[in-house]
């Protein structure tokens, strides 16, 4: 169905700019290809075995034949090589193995004829111990002496040395070693022949901006910046002048020598490292001054995303050109969904600063090949990826011809990665020589590389036909492919268009760029699997497609002619299409890469330029898809007897405020009957209303006034488990066989002292084991949450049974839907797969605390695929319902879980599931502190992973969680609801969000929630408590805020009600609750309901996005900060001069129906704004 689309698009810009005139000149760094080299593995001209500079330069017309620009070589200076390179003896010189001075300047010459730019690896984190610098520095040289890290150790009671402290080296071990000639330890964060810089020494930052220089002055283009995060270690002065312990990461996996053991919050990332960098880009500059030409730095930091885009530069100071963006290494490989793909994709375009290009690397001499993570089949379309995205390409060696990681043996293992291993067995997990292999030129001895009888690594099996003089004779090769796609990136569409993508299933993942009429899509497929796809699900595209280019395993043939909206595909097939415009003979290039399968095609696909839409008003949207889901806990929401409890009877007296709302639907947390030790949530009967609730009558005279008012009722429904007041529970106590088998027991574990254990170490979400003993029974019973909710056993068929029929019981009712609880949970694994006992969880490395829910991995109680099909097996009762009336009723599934195991409660192919499966990105992955880019990536999160034809769904907070405008602030309240009310999708608010009701304070005394009371800590149980985001509803300024005319509510009333309530906002014109109502009316325009999304992070605080359908569009603009910006919304396609005011948040100096210049917007602090184009 393409009528509705909600689709997650990106505006990504060229260069950082959107490009409307092709006369903004692009530099030369911005369009062209970077070819790394590892020069002791290109190529030998002289014989023994070792790449060098003569090799490289005898080569350059091959680099210049595959259409790249510039080549980034790895360490040639001299140096002992223990590090191959990386351990630097001498700055100023060439390595012997490598050449000569002269060898270089040839090199250089001939890359100049060739126009090709040549950039070196500066290495400038330590140096070699066999440099002069540390030579000296043995020798007493006080200024050497201080060009390095030095210590004391420490010296133990019985009088050992000790290391000065617990830092590890990235290659295992202390990173701390002795010199008797000093008598202290020196810092080596790699290997013990690298030691650390001091550049907290004025000197040390002088001398290698004069490296810099020096090879600057010898004509290179730039410099790859090795290890830069490293740079800087804590300032000792600031620790009472000895360096600080290192704090352990928790990393189960890693053992004590391992550098993952430990968290580098002192020895990487420094705030320092940021300018120094900043300080070598201006000696870059001052070369660009002299002669016009850019000096490139690419830095090379393996850290979170919002480190690496900090070496872009900050304000006024300018960084690094390409802060090296590893995410398609990192994060993906040939495991990797289609969404997976996409995500790791939009992390880089969505962090990155506006302005800033992109950057796509895939591979180096550091991670195994391309070919070997991927799959040979996948060479083609993973250059796609890199070639075609917004941005640089940056190549390493070999992946231009799909080579792959060589085997090298333990015995001919150089990399100290893999020796400090000391393990001849397991070395292949750390080795880097795989990777590093010999290029395969031919197929003569060593592959065409050397002469040598023994090449310094052996030369990868497979190369007599993988090889360049095979791939250049061959018809189809993929050294064909990437020498068009090197000429395709020279296409104006890919210099300056556009990009949007689409993880079509799980498998094909396609990505478009347009600049000017032409369109280009690129899609790729993980899996060998065949799809027939519809690629008319992108905006513009229609007819017929036909094939320009393609992978060299594909079925098809250039100039096939496909429909778009049935293009089929083969398992890791690429394609790049072209679609022809009937009437105006335009063309439109789509890139179609297939992740997956046997194909390592690569097709150019032709699509049609169409009006995007252009019939999706005909499809009729369900009521679930468009309403307002309003979710009441009712203890807290109105109290109609007085007993300081909310009730049926006060919900129903209140719908019309839900009416008032333009709220559609609401969800009611649990109203059954429950001995409340978690509030509703530990059912003793599900047939029955909760007396403090009220009762059946009551219930049924709610659902009779929703329905008048046109309001659909949802309940909250808990299958996990029970209450041990149940019958149910009760009668198994007393030995009923039926009722014993609702649940879960096992025998307990006696030690050697007689003293029992419960049978393993699962443990509750509210702390503590996860098993309770019963001596009724004599064994243990399960129960995931507090020991009042015995888990019930769905392997038993009679429960689920049982809980069809309670879920018909409510349908009958006349309920809507339900929405379920903890659902993760549903299933453990089956103990009879384990020889018969339940097998313990293994240690998260989360916390140290056993007795905390985060202290085990839960692999063997939540996320099972069982739980799966119970869902489905519910959702079929749901739709008996629906044939019988028309009326679908809707399944909300609660389960903080990964985004991949989320998407799978929609439902399996012909299974359907959920409709809804909750989307807690907004409560989960961001809060008051986060950036407008981690805002940005956290709402694509759901748009990227869901599948293309369900929808999305909002929810910013709820009954377990701190408020909206506690997490975020009260400023936000607005803000967050425009997001909610209006992105692509279905919008949830807990009740209070729309007057922006804040976190309630409850002292320990009054704290009944079980999360608080079970810390047994009255101090800091607050943490751990959800009462503050139950406090009693705020209806007005009287007593107990209207909630209750009871003496002593069931928890107390928040502060400040008085002026924050439904009755003040209600008198008042600029509110919240106003807000609220306009968003409510707002998102029925067919904009909100069937247009299509882009969105973009402008700077560090303010995030917008765009709406857009048949020629109407909106942009909604949060400031996340508490600070002005400027911003420039011609960002957006089809903006162009001036905005209009829709509506604005509360404290917004603006008013509706002022008229803004697009290009220049004012926005204060924690401003939001809804605009019209």
């Amino acid at each position: 169905m393409r009528a509705v689309l909600f689709l997650p698009l990106f505006l990504v810009l060229c260069s950082g700019n959107v490009v409307r005139h092709e006369e903004n000149e692009l530099d030369w760094w911005e369009t062209t290809i970077f070819y790394q080299i590892y020069p002791r593995s290109f190529l030998d001209s002289d014989g023994d075995g070792i790449g060098d500079l003569n090799g490289i330069t005898s080569k350059l017309e091959y680099i210049k034949s595959l259409g790249v620009g510039a080549i980034w070589m790895s360490p040639m200076f001299q140096s002992p090589m223990y590090d191959f390179g990386y351990d630097i003896a001498d700055f100023y010189a060439i390595h012997d193995e490598y050449g000569t001075m002269e060898d270089f300047d040839a090199l250089m010459a001939k890359a100049n004829e060739l126009d090709i730019k040549v950039v070196l690896d500066l290495v400038p984190n330590h140096t070699s111990n066999e440099s002069v610098w540390f030579e000296e520095a043995l020798n007493g040289n006080e200024k050497y002496y201080n060009y390095f890290v030095w210590e004391d150790g420490v010296i133990d009671e019985d009088g050992n040395r000790h290391p000065p402290n617990n830092w590890l080296s990235h290659f295992r071990g202390s990173a701390w070693e002795y010199r008797e000639e000093v008598g202290q330890y020196y810092l080596h964060q790699f290997a013990v022949g690298q030691p650390d810089l001091n550049y907290r020494n004025p000197e040390v930052v002088e001398e290698m901006k004069n490296i810099i220089r020096f090879w600057l002055g010898k004509g290179v283009a730039g410099f790859r910046v090795d290890a830069v995060n490293c740079l800087y270690e804590a300032d000792k002065e600031l620790f009472g002048g000895k360096y600080p312990d290192e704090p352990l990461s928790g990393n189960i996996n890693a053992d004590p020598e391992s550098h993952d053991y430990l968290s580098h919050i002192y020895t990487k990332d420094r705030e320092e490292t940021y300018y120094m960098v900043y300080e070598w880009r201006d000696v870059f500059d001052e070369f660009k001054e002299k002669d016009g030409l850019t000096r490139v730095m690419m830095t090379e930091v393996y850290a979170t995303i919002q480190n690496v885009v900090r070496y872009f530069g900050e304000g006024d100071k300018e960084g690094a050109q390409m802060p090296f963006n590893f995410d398609l290494i990192t994060d993906v490989d040939a495991s990797s969904s289609a969404a997976d793909i996409k995500y790791t994709i939009d992390k880089f375009l969505t962090y990155k600063p506006v302005d800033k290009g992109a950057n796509w690397v895939v591979g180096n001499h550091d991670n195994s090949r391309m070919a070997t993570r991927y799959g040979p089949p996948l060479v083609d379309g993973i250059n796609m990826i890199v070639l075609l995205l917004p941005g640089v390409g940056v190549t390493y060696m070999g992946e231009e011809l799909g080579l792959v990681d060589g085997y090298v043996s333990w015995e001919d293992t150089v990399d100290p990665s893999g020796c400090n291993t000391n393990d001849p067995i397991n070395y292949v997990s750390s080795s880097r020589d795989p990777e590093r292999t010999p290029f395969q030129w031919n197929a003569d001895k060593n592959a065409g590389f050397s002469t040598a009888d023994r090449t310094w690594l052996p030369v990868a099996d497979g190369y007599e036909t993988l090889n360049v003089e095979a791939q250049e004779a061959a018809e189809r090769s993929h050294l064909k492919v990437y020498q068009a796609l090197a000429d395709l990136r020279q296409e104006k569409v890919f210099r300056y268009g556009r990009y949007d993508s689409l993880a079509m299933n799980h498998d094909v993942f396609v990505f478009r760029r347009w600049y000017h009429g032409e369109n280009y899509l690129v899609v790729v497929n993980m899996r060998d699997t065949e799809h027939v796809i519809n690629l008319t699900y992108f905006e513009n595209v229609a007819g017929d497609v036909s094939v320009v280019l393609r992978s060299i395993d594909s079925p098809k043939n250039e100039g096939d002619v496909y429909d778009a909206s049935s293009l089929p595909v083969v398992g890791f097939e690429g394609l790049i299409c072209l679609t022809i415009k009937a009437d105006a003979g335009k063309f439109l290039y789509l890139v179609v890469i297939l992740l997956g399968g046997k194909m390592r095609s690569l097709l150019l696909l032709p699509v049609l330029f169409a009006l995007a839409f252009s019939h999706s008003h005909d499809k009729k949207l369900d009521w679930w898809e468009t309403t307002i889901f309003y979710q009441i806990y009712p203890r807290s929401f109105k109290d109609s007897d007085g007993d300081g409890i909310g009730d049926l009877n006060g919900i129903t007296s209140s719908l019309e405020y839900l009416k008032e709302l333009g709220v559609g639907a609401t969800w009611l947390s649990p109203i059954f009957k429950s001995p409340m030790y978690d509030f509703g949530y530990d059912i003793a009967d599900f047939y029955a209303i909760q007396e403090e609730y009220g009762t059946m009558e009551d219930f049924e005279n709610l659902m009779a006034k929703a329905k008048e008012l046109d309001i659909k009722i949802v309940l909250d429904f808990v299958p996990n488990h029970t209450s041990n007041e149940s019958v149910w529970f009760e009668e198994a106590l007393r030995g009923h066989e039926k009722y014993y088998d609702y649940f879960i027991w096992e025998d307990g574990v006696v030690d050697e002292n007689g003293v029992m254990h419960p049978p393993n170490n699962w443990v509750s979400v509210f702390r503590k084991s996860a098993w309770e003993y019963r001596e009724e029974v004599g064994k243990y019973y399960f129960h995931q949450f507090v020991i009042g909710q015995p888990d019930l056993n769905y392997r038993n068929p009679a429960v689920v049974e049982e809980m069809k029929n309670i879920i018909r019981f409510w349908l009958d009712k006349g309920v809507a839907g339900f929405r379920v609880d903890a659902i993760a949970h549903l299933f453990e694994v089956d103990k009879a797969d384990f020889g018969g006992k339940f097998p313990d969880e293994p240690l998260s490395g989360r916390t140290d605390d056993p007795d905390s829910y985060d202290y085990l991995s839960h692999i063997y109680t939540t996320d099972l695929d069982e739980t799966l099909d119970m869902v489905y097996q519910w959702r079929e009762v749901f739709d008996e319902y629906k044939e019988k009336d028309g009326l679908t009723r809707v399944m909300m599934t609660e389960a903080y879980s990964s985004p991949q195991m989320t998407m799978r409660y929609f439902g399996d192919g012909e299974r359907k599931g959920a409709q809804m499966p909750f989307n807690f990105v907004l409560i989960s992955d961001v809060n008051g502190d986060s950036s407008a880019a981690e805002i940005k990536y956290a709402l694509d999160k759901f748009l990227t992973f869901k599948p293309i034809n369900e929808h999305a769904n909002w929810v910013a907070g709820n009954h377990d969680n701190n408020r909206v405008a506690s997490r975020f602030s009260p400023e936000m309240v607005d803000g967050l609801n425009m997001i909610v009310m209006l992105m692509p999708g279905i919008a949830v608010t807990y009740m209070g969000e729309e007057i922006g009701m804040v976190d309630g304070y409850v002292s320990w005394e009054d704290t009944v929630d079980p999360s608080g009371c079970n810390t047994d800590d009255p101090i800091n149980y607050w943490m751990a408590s959800r009462d503050p985001e139950r406090t009693p509803f705020q209806w007005n300024a009287d007593k107990n805020a209207g909630f209750s005319t009871a003496d002593k509510t069931w928890l107390p009333v928040a502060a400040g009600y008085e002026n924050l309530n439904v009755e003040v906002q209600r008198a008042s014109e600029n509110t919240h609750l106003n807000v609220y109502k306009f968003l409510a009316d707002l998102r029925t325009d067919k904009v909100f309901r069937y247009g299509r999304y882009e969105s973009v992070a402008f700077n560090e605080g303010v995030f917008a996005f765009r709406r857009w359908y048949q020629g109407k569009a909106y942009i909604v603009v949060v400031n996340f900060r508490n600070e002005s910006y400027t911003i420039d919304l011609t960002y957006f396609e089809g903006v162009n001069k001036s905005v209009k005011v829709v509506l604005s948040s509360i404290q917004s100096p603006k008013s509706a129906k002022d008229v803004l210049s697009a290009n220049k917007v004012e926005i204060v602090g924690n401003e939001s704004l809804v605009l019209k184009v």
